[in-house]
Order: C-alpha cells, then sequence, then structure tokens
C-alpha cells in the first residue's frame, strides 16, 4: 500500500511539475513574442501618428485655404505701395482685356448681322398659323 501511496505522490508531484514547467516556458514564450513584437508594434504605433499628423496638416492646409480671403484694408495697403511701373503694368493689362472684350462684342454683332436671315423667315409662317387659327370661328378652329 505503501508503494501505491509512493507511486500517487510521485504522480501527483510530477503533474505539479509539469504545471510550473508548463507555466514557466508559457512565460517565457510570453517574453519572446513580446520581445519580437515590439519593434513591429512600434512600426504600426509611427504609422498611425504619422497618417494622423498628415490628416491634420491636411486639414489644416484647407482651413487656411478656405479663409484666405484678403480683408479689404491688405489690399489697399498693397495698392497705396505699387511703384508707378507697377501701375503702368496693371493699366496695360486692364486695357488689354477691355480690347479684348470689345473685339469679341463685335465680333459676336457681325456675326448676328450676317446671320442667315432664313432663319428668322421660318419662324414667320408658323406666327402667321397662330394668327389665321386665333381669328377663325370657334367651329372651324381644329381641335387642339
Amino acid at each position: 500500500m505503501e508503494q501505491i501511496t509512493d507511486e500517487l505522490k510521485k504522480m501527483v508531484k510530477a503533474g505539479m511539475g509539469a504545471v510550473a514547467v508548463g507555466m514557466e516556458k508559457t512565460q517565457e514564450a510570453i517574453e519572446t513574442f513580446a520581445k519580437k513584437g515590439e519593434p513591429i508594434y512600434q512600426q504600426a504605433k509611427n504609422a498611425v501618428n504619422e497618417a494622423a499628423d498628415k490628416v491634420k496638416q491636411a486639414v489644416n492646409e484647407s482651413i487656411q485655404t478656405m479663409n484666405c480671403k484678403p480683408k479689404a484694408e491688405e489690399i489697399l495697403n498693397k495698392v497705396k505701395d505699387l511703384t508707378q511701373e507697377e501701375w503702368e503694368q496693371i493699366r496695360g493689362a486692364v486695357d488689354d482685356f477691355f480690347a479684348q472684350a470689345k473685339e469679341v462684342a463685335e465680333q459676336a454683332r457681325a456675326e448676328a448681322e450676317n446671320a442667315p436671315d432664313g432663319a428668322a423667315d421660318a419662324e414667320a409662317p408658323a406666327e402667321e398659323n397662330k394668327q389665321e387659327e386665333s381669328s377663325a370661328p370657334e367651329e372651324e378652329r381644329p381641335e387642339e
């Protein structure tokens, strides 16, 4: 009986030893995995931070772009500081713009004057038909 008791004690101790070794090996494995995972964790963390920074920068740039309308005072101050040469450049650009606008208007007027009269004549018979229909007695008018 004593032999059975010793064997049982041995088995219990072996089981406890297996659990202890398992816990040690598990702890070692966790530490190994954590060490190997640390660089990957840092890379992921850095990537997320970089992406967040880029989004913040893009949002800030968008906000600045939307709010960049110059104030009237700023424009007046800049205009006051223009040199004679800069004024002449502006005047020349404005004159060029108006000259081009005048040319476009003259071309449009000339094209309208030279347009074939057929387009205007094609509308005339339709108008005459409407007038004839409205002047006809009710019983003679075509049903609509």
